[in-house]
This record gives C-alpha cells, sequence and structure tokens, in this order.
C-alpha cells in the first residue's frame, strides 16, 4: 500500500461457487462471510459501487498528488536535496498540522540507491 499511496485495498476470494469481500488497511483487515456468489447480489453490488466510488473512497490516499508546474523550483529542490535522478518522479504530500491548524507540504520520492522514500518540507508557505 505505501508505494501506491493508498489508505486502503480491497480484495475478493473466490472459491468454488463462493466468495468473499476483504478489505485492508494499515491496521489489518475485515472480511465478509462466506456467500455463494450465484445466488446473492453482493459481489455485482460492490462492484458496481467500486466502479462508481471516488478515488478516495476505492483506497487512493487523496494527501498525496503530483506538483502541479507551478511547483517546479520545488521540485528541483527536492530531487537535488534528496540526491535524485533528474528524471525521478517527485510527489507532493499535504499533511494537516494540528499544532498549528494548517496543513504542511512536502515533496518527495523514491530515492534510488536505497529505495527508501523521502521527503522535503515546503516552509515557504
Amino acid at each position: 500500500m505505501a508505494a501506491q499511496f493508498r489508505t486502503h485495498v480491497f480484495a475478493v476470494e473466490v472459491t468454488g461457487k463462493n466468495a468473499r469481500l476483504l478489505r485492508f488497511d494499515r491496521e489489518g483487515a475485515v472480511v465478509t462471510s462466506s456467500f455463494a456468489y450465484e445466488e446473492e447480489t453482493h459481489l455485482v453490488d460492490f462492484l458496481w459501487r467500486f466502479n462508481h466510488a471516488s478515488s478516495e473512497a476505492r483506497g487512493h490516499d487523496g494527501s498525496v498528488t503530483m506538483p502541479s508546474a507551478n511547483e517546479a523550483a520545488h521540485v528541483d529542490t527536492a530531487r537535488t536535496v534528496l540526491h535524485m535522478e533528474p528524471t525521478a518522479k517527485v510527489w507532493r504530500f499535504e499533511v494537516f498540522d494540528e499544532a498549528t491548524q494548517k496543513p504542511v507540504v512536502f515533496y518527495g520520492g523514491v530515492l534510488a540507491e536505497s529505495l527508501s522514500q523521502g521527503y522535503l518540507e515546503d516552509r515557504s508557505a
């Protein structure tokens, strides 16, 4: 989940004529009881709702986005400070600071040497 910036993921387990729906997050998993997918509409209902859900409801982390063209200077700084490749993908992270009651923006990405992630805080806001 962390490599794809997700808050949760869904899975469907099909065993013979039965299925289960699973939802995983960083705390664990929630699993439905097994149901006969040819007789019950749970699977079709879930897939229809999943297809029509927002990105966040499908598990995408809305606080992580691609930086806009106006943020090019921050992207270049992040690549330099974090020793990233010149063409490495940089992400924009917006995190709410409860102490200041304001969002804080970080820029970062995967560092080639260690395949870990590094972040640079934008203190200009």
